[in-house]
This record gives C-alpha cells, structure tokens and sequence, in this order.
C-alpha cells in the first residue's frame, strides 16, 4: 500500500466515551496534521 498512516485512538466503552481522531489532508493525498479527539 505504500506509505500509510493508521491511527487508532483505542476505545473507552465503561466510561461511555467515544474516542477518533480528525486528519487534515493537504491538497494532495498527505496528511498536513491530527488531533485525537473524545467527547
């Protein structure tokens, strides 16, 4: 596959949090930046 970038935040299932991740592509295909996120 080349080059390939896998992010995997894990999981918070008894907390009941929901856990991702928001990438920023730049105007190709590459990845500019990202942030882990939950809520």
């Amino acid at each position: 596959i080349g080059k390939t970038l896998c992010i995997n935040p894990g999981s918070s299932y008894e907390q009941g949090e929901l856990l991702g991740a928001v990438v920023d592509l730049d105007g190709g295909k590459k990845v500019k930046r990202f942030v882990l996120t939950s809520g």
